[in-house]
């Protein structure tokens, strides 16, 4: 019974890190390929070659 208690601990623990770099990923691309995000990219980068 306490090794199942760990084994679930651990997958819960490891499918709760999988399932975040999943989401942040994909909320990063999309972010990315809106039209938002290629507008701040771009100053971004303008600002950066200012400098």
């Amino acid at each position: 019974m306490f090794e199942f208690f760990i084994l679930s601990l651990v997958g819960g623990i490891l499918g709760l890190f999988l399932l975040y770099a999943i989401i942040s990923t994909a909320v990063r691309d999309g972010i990315d390929k809106s039209v938002v995000g290629q507008h701040i990219r771009e100053k971004q980068l303008g600002e950066n070659h200012r400098k």
